[in-house]
């Protein structure tokens, strides 16, 4: 009886273990898929404008969340396709990192081409100017049951688009590397877009750090937090931002927005990596003072932001190195500086 009761409880052991086993290569395998779909849409729905795609990657209720508004549907994507490719026909999109975490993608991606053709914004057609064109993007999507696009969430910089277009004067002292903010950050030593992987504990820690590091500091202003989880070197490659002028940046947030909240809604992290939408809000009640000493004054108005923040840890799941994209424009315009496009 006893050897038959041990029989019957390795035997159950055993076919747990192998259900795992099958669950976690289905999950691999869904994943790579799903991986594998967004390279299929960068190299030849937007890069090749290859439109007869579009039917088999998103899903027909499809909806794209981007600082231009949202993009609905199936017919959606393929105007956007259209009308990147009518003003650069050469358009290119290379994705230089993609993580995936079940249903979720996320990507860092360079986009390029020439102005050579018309560009339709809201307040007219933009004729080419025959210049380079350079955008960072970072992306995640959200994937349905059948490994379609369901769902996605876009973040580009809009002022150093437009600027590049010619829609929006460059300021005088402005050079390359100012209408394309990030151009210049080979000039220090980062990490390569390349997965390591780690422990499942550790990236659970690390998404778990993430939505801490954000409540913490910019929530309650417990700086301490940052200390905490960010290395002693780490750097914000967008802007060359070190660790103590991040937690500054933080402080004067606060002050100019004492109202300031700050959510994470989503994460999707896979070995060192990890990128979330960050969103912020609250009212711009007192003078913010800039990086390079302008002082901005306060408008008493609601202020919204949204960001996707690409983040690098070590090992340990301690972060190393940032790199944020937002739109300029949207943030510039809420604050005063910029007046709003007609």
């Amino acid at each position: 009886m006893k050897r038959t009761k041990l029989f019957l409880i390795v035997t159950l052991a055993l076919a747990v273990l192998v259900t795992g086993f099958q669950l976690a290569a289905a999950q691999d395998e869904m994943t790579q898929a799903n991986k594998a779909n967004i390279i299929r849409e960068v190299d030849d729905v937007f890069s090749q404008g290859n439109l007869d795609l579009v039917d088999e990657l998103y899903a027909e209720d499809f909806v794209d969340h981007t600082p231009n508004g949202d993009t609905n549907g199936r017919q959606g994507i393929r105007a956007t396709v259209t009308g990147l490719r009518t003003a650069m026909p050469d358009l290119k999109v290379t994705p230089e990192l993609l993580l995936a975490d079940g249903q979720w993608v996320a990507g860092r991606f360079k986009a390029t081409g020439t102005f050579s053709g018309e560009f339709a914004l809201p307040t007219g057609t933009l004729p080419g100017n025959n210049q380079p064109i350079e955008l960072i993007i970072h992306h995640i999507w959200k994937f349905n049951d059948d490994g379609q696009i369901q769902e996605g969430w876009a973040q580009w910089d809009n002022l150093s688009f437009l600027m590049q277009l010619g829609a929006i004067p460059m300021p005088e002292a402005a050079t390359a590397s100012e209408a394309t903010p990030e151009a210049d950050t080979a000039m220090m030593p980062a990490p390569e877009f390349t997965i390591m992987p780690l422990p499942d504990d550790v990236v659970v820690g690390t998404v778990a750090g993430v939505k801490h590091v954000v409540d913490e500091a910019f929530n309650k202003g417990n700086l301490a937090a940052i200390d905490e989880r960010f290395s002693p070197d780490w750097m914000d490659y967008s802007d060359q931002q070190t660790r103590d002028a991040f937690k500054a940046e933080i402080e004067g947030l606060r002050a100019a927005i004492p109202d300031l909240k700050a959510s994470v809604p989503i994460i999707v992290a896979e070995g060192n990596w990890v990128m979330f939408r960050f969103e912020a809000e609250g009212t711009f009640q007192n003078d913010m003072t800039l990086p390079d000493g302008t002082v901005v004054k306060a408008t008493g108005k609601p202020i919204k932001v949204a960001a996707h923040i690409l983040g690098h840890t070590d090992e340990n799941g301690v972060f190393t190195a940032e790199w944020d994209v937002f739109d300029n424009l949207s943030y510039a315009t809420q604050l005063g500086l910029i007046p709003p496009m007609q």
